[in-house]
């Protein structure tokens, strides 16, 4: 029981103060709050599964991660330090801020700004081995598809995912936190400290070309003409 109260326990409603004077109110703990209420960015430490080794289903629920193939795509690459890994890596802008090592070429031309990309990551901090932020863990495991240049990406991931030729691309980006989540980062969960992206991407469309073949079509009928 004293495991339970180590942590503040937050109420699922508010409380009325006249209702505590008069006596009304009942308290009901619930033992399992932390697994119901964990979400991605829930937990507090660098391990997304804090209560796996006192719960059988988180057990099963980890070995099925660590048993698909995009776990081991998206695993964390063995190195001695971000340096050492960042030396291996090209500079996507000038300032270094987002670097990049091609693990697999994508085929198809670079990425456009808006396009809409398919991608499964996972985001690990310095010597971490379990990542703080993956794919993996929200949509049901789905790869997630969103467009470029709506602002739903941080700075970091959109200049990266620009800079590699899609689809099927197997890449790794590391950003420093004024690309990622600022300088203050978003604790607790997010530590303003390098951030080391590990990308799988799936499938790139191309939303603009349509309208780039139209006028494409309509300057060379002018010329023509």
């Amino acid at each position: 029981m004293e495991e339970v109260f180590k942590d503040p326990v937050p109420f699922s409603k508010g409380v009325r103060l006249q209702d505590l004077i008069n006596g009304e109110s009942e308290f009901h703990i619930d033992l399992d709050f932390k697994k119901t209420q964990m979400g991605l960015m829930g937990a507090c430490d660098d391990d997304l599964f804090p209560d796996m080794e006192e719960n059988d289903n988180d057990t099963d629920d980890m070995k099925l991660l660590e048993d698909s193939m995009e776990a081991v795509v998206l695993s964390c690459p063995e190195y001695h330090s971000f340096d050492d890994l960042a030396s291996k890596m090209i500079d996507c802008v000038p300032s270094g801020d987002v670097k990049m090592l091609i693990i697999e070429e994508g085929s198809g031309c670079l990425i456009p700004p808006d396009a809409v990309v398919t991608v499964h990551y996972a985001a690990y901090f310095e010597k971490a081995r379990i990542p703080f932020d993956s794919t993996l863990t929200m949509n049901n495991g789905l790869p997630l598809k969103m467009q470029l240049g709506k602002g739903r990406f941080i700075p970091g991931l959109e200049i990266g995912l620009t800079c590699v030729h899609g689809p099927k691309a197997h890449f790794q980006l590391m950003l420093s936190p004024r690309v990622a989540w600022g300088e203050r980062g978003a604790l607790p969960r997010i530590r303003p400290d390098r951030a080391l992206f590990v990308i799988q991407l799936y499938d790139v469309t191309d939303v603009s070309a349509p309208a780039r073949l139209v006028k494409t079509i309509v300057l060379t009928s002018a010329i023509y003409c």
